[in-house]
């Protein structure tokens, strides 16, 4: 199931079984980084409020939203951290004391945090939890900042939570969503593009990650989906499945392969290795914010513009 997404330790070579020895190998990595504050320029015409989101994607997001009426705690910045296997200190609960907001992924992406929130019984902040406000469930896929819907009913859910938490900061936090909903122009513009350019081209995905993206770019993600999920889910996929996405590629029948950089060795490595020798173009994607200090429009920008110029020059 996707809820049980980026658990990944290890994967299954192309036709036979082999373990990845450590979490260096999986979907997000093993290392963890500690709590990071910001706060938006400007004054806030009131008293501003702690908020805490659990990854740099929506600590972003929400950062950009807040506006000067919210310092903003990002409980993992690594690129390599793994939501599954973050293991919560004293100073990450201290992040959640201190907070009247908690952003989660939700879906089971990030359950860490549910735990903390039940450990401070009273003293624990509001939470919003994002994959529940999209309307899905733990076994959906979770990659859903892939998604241009999601992120604006996400963005509009933060704005709303935030108001209702410090309705004196409203006209701050509407001004923000104004700038952020400005900001996200060229991001859904490039998705437009894309899709008015290329919709129905054949392409790949070593995981789940690229599937909502896929389905708003009109591109035809063609790999198994029970590849994708298995490899999500750390399980063993079919060798149907195997087979149809190694043939996919060996006879070039996509005409872009995204590789997420984040998922190390076993099957997606050997995958993209493939993709290399049968003359299969590939576009890096990441799982985090790339490089550090970008905000989430640049990242997704970026990352839609090397697939535009990939696209085009297969033609």
């Amino acid at each position: 199931m996707f809820g049980q997404v980026l658990k990944s330790s290890k994967f299954i070579a192309i036709g036979v079984a082999a373990a990845a020895g450590t979490l260096a190998l999986s979907a997000c990595g093993s290392s963890s980084a500690g709590p990071s504050s910001s706060e938006g320029a400007g004054t806030c015409p009131t008293t501003p409020i702690n908020v805490v989101a659990t990854t740099n994607v929506w600590g972003n997001i929400a950062n950009q939203l807040a506006g000067p009426c919210a310092k903003v705690t990002t409980i993992i910045t690594s690129p390599t951290a793994d939501p599954h296997d973050f293991e919560p200190d004293s100073t990450t609960s201290q992040a959640y004391t201190d907070a009247k907001l908690a952003i989660e992924n939700g879906l089971g992406y990030d359950a860490w945090s549910d735990k903390i929130i039940a450990s401070l019984g009273s003293s624990a902040p509001q939470v919003l939890d994002l994959g529940t406000t999209v309307g899905l469930s733990v076994g959906d896929n979770p990659h859903i900042w892939y998604s241009p819907t999601y992120v604006q009913e996400s963005a509009a859910a933060i704005t709303s939570a935030l108001k209702g938490l410090l309705p004196d900061g409203a006209s701050s936090f509407d001004q923000a969503a104004s700038e952020f909903k400005t900001n996200l122009g060229p991001y859904l513009d490039e998705v437009a593009s894309i899709k008015s350019s290329y919709s129905g081209t054949p392409i790949g995905s070593t995981e789940s990650i690229f599937v909502y993206m896929a389905e708003a770019t009109g591109l035809n993600l063609t790999t198994p989906p029970q590849f994708m999920t298995a490899i999500a889910n750390d399980s063993d996929p079919t060798s149907q499945s195997v087979a149809t996405f190694t043939n996919q590629i060996k006879d070039k029948q996509i005409k872009v392969l995204m590789y997420n950089t984040q998922t190390d060795g076993g099957l997606p490595q050997q995958m993209l290795t493939l993709a290399q020798s049968s003359g299969v173009p590939v576009v890096d994607i990441t799982e985090t914010l790339t490089p550090e200090g970008a905000s989430f429009q640049q990242w997704q920008l970026t990352q839609l513009q090397n697939l535009s110029q990939t696209l085009a020059s297969g033609k």
